[in-house]
């Protein structure tokens, strides 16, 4: 059992199935290809938190030295107030990481990039 099991209901952003179970979450990004869940927390201490975000992953492709190096981020997007929960980045390239990491600005421009991407689509869509 996932630790978030029974604490959120998964909604996917691109069918409309909801979820109960982690599990179940995992087998259908991996069976019909959909990475954009919304999540509801359910309860907290006895107190219900209403605030919807969307779970997702974006790859951003970089041409470095000549060769292509990919970011993977895995983050929680918050609609309501446009905050960006960063869960996980990865990098295909050491360099990458290291040139990215070390640069404040081009950080501030992927956070930036990303979060005109997941307000132009959370607009998009119905």
């Amino acid at each position: 059992m996932h630790a978030d099991d029974l604490k959120i209901v998964w909604l996917c952003y691109e069918c409309g199935r909801r979820f109960a179970f982690n599990s179940d979450v995992e087998n259908h990004k991996r069976q019909y290809k959909h990475s954009k869940m919304k999540l509801c927390n359910l309860r907290a201490n006895g107190v219900s938190l209403p605030p919807w975000f969307t779970r997702g992953r974006m790859s951003l492709g970089f041409s470095l030295n000549g060769k292509m190096s990919r970011i993977i981020v895995e983050y929680e997007y918050f609609p309501s107030s446009g905050a960006i929960n960063y869960v996980d980045v990865r990098y295909t390239d050491s360099k990458l990481e290291s040139t990215v990491e070390d640069d404040s600005e081009m950080m501030r421009n992927i956070d930036n990039y990303l979060r005109k991407l997941l307000t132009q689509n959370m607009f998009a869509r119905p």
